[in-house]
């Protein structure tokens, strides 16, 4: 698969990627400074900290297979391409970038701005051709992937958008940040739709239910709300975390919600009731990124102390690897579940391969 940039605003090539959101935080709302809570208690740790390879039960060994190198800021979201040939991140601040690479060879490919400030999330249409970005400016960005083409900035918030996601229909763009929710239209002309949050309670996470109705959001007081996007009305809520939920996914199957925390952990629901299954306890401090496996049973979170991978149905910890110490920021799995990418603050994203 061929992929390069042209010009510093477009995005040129044909990639098919499948959907695949990487939110991640404003550190000057989320500074340690929130997490007064004391570290818990770390799970049982599986093997050593930085082994050539770790077993994970269900899925083989975990083997450092790359480390791509050529980010200029810690890479705040990581995408694969479909085929699993590409990785694609995006910076921070001092590096609004995105930049693509081979996995097979580990070499960079191509890279281009994506926005004024820094990424916070990406997403792909269903359709499989628009790539979408947003950050820290407020703006949210499209390309045209099957014919290359960089689509400009179609849509704006007042402020920094923290999360995307789309329905499975690929008709509507939702978007959460500092000033709430807004709905949008992804075919041109693009246009808003309406509003599901205001200002007051700031939205660090989103989360889509397969059924396309379902919308779960993660809030600054540790709230999740549910919403029917079909009527754009409020459905229900409930306390989910002492603290901001920081990272949301629903499993493929729609019966279990994820959560994780600035309180540093992670907790998984029965969605019928909204009823805690587990609380996942080992992480020493909050919840940078959370990616589920395509097989919707290995989950992979992300902390400072590195990552570590967790059973869904059970709430055993699997594995623990704290990247030489390094922080990590985004995580994503690649979609046939082989590969898994850490993208770390020594600026490094790091391909682990599951070897059977």
């Amino acid at each position: 698969m061929k992929f390069r940039f042209t010009g510093g605003e477009k995005l040129v090539g044909a990639i098919v990627v499948t959907v695949l959101t990487a939110l991640t935080i404003g550190q000057h709302q989320l500074s340690q400074a929130q997490s007064p809570i004391a570290p818990p208690k770390p799970a049982a740790e599986s093997g050593e900290k930085n082994p050539e390879t770790i077993l994970v039960e269900g899925l083989g060994r975990l083997t450092l297979a790359k480390t791509l190198e050529g980010q200029q800021s810690t890479p705040n979201a990581v995408i694969f391409s479909p085929d699993n040939q590409l990785v694609l991140a995006g910076g921070s601040d001092t590096d609004p970038l995105l930049r693509i690479w081979s996995v097979k060879t580990g070499q960079k490919v191509s890279q281009t701005r994506a926005q004024r400030t820094s990424v916070k999330a990406l997403a792909i249409t269903p359709n499989e051709k628009l790539l979408v970005s947003s950050g820290s400016d407020g703006s949210i960005n499209f390309w045209n992937l099957v014919e290359g083409k960089y689509l400009g900035i179609a849509l704006e918030h007042g402020n920094t958008v923290l999360a995307l996601t789309v329905t499975p229909d690929g008709k509507t763009l939702i978007s959460g940040g500092l000033e709430g929710i807004r709905l949008w239209t992804v075919q041109p002309p693009r246009r808003p739709l309406y509003r599901l949050n205001w200002v007051g309670n700031f939205v660090y996470s989103l989360g889509m239910k397969s059924d396309g109705v379902t919308l779960a959001s993660g809030h600054e007081d540790g709230e999740v709300h549910f919403w029917d996007i079909r009527e754009g009305k409020f459905l229900s809520k409930f306390a989910a975390h002492p603290q901001a939920v920081s990272q949301l996914l629903y499993t493929p199957d729609g019966k279990n919600l994820i959560t994780g925390s600035l309180d540093r952990t992670i907790k998984i629901w029965d969605t019928s009731n909204n009823q805690l299954l587990f609380t996942l306890i080992g992480h020493t401090a909050r919840i940078r990124s959370l990616a589920l496996h395509p097989n919707g049973q290995i989950l992979a979170s992300a902390s400072n102390d590195g990552v570590r991978l967790w059973d869904v149905t059970t709430g055993k910890q699997l594995a623990w690897f704290d990247n030489n110490s390094d922080w990590v920021e985004s995580l994503a799995f690649s979609p046939d579940g082989q590969y898994l990418a850490s993208g770390n603050y020594d600026f490094k994203i790091r391909l682990w391969q599951f070897v059977r």
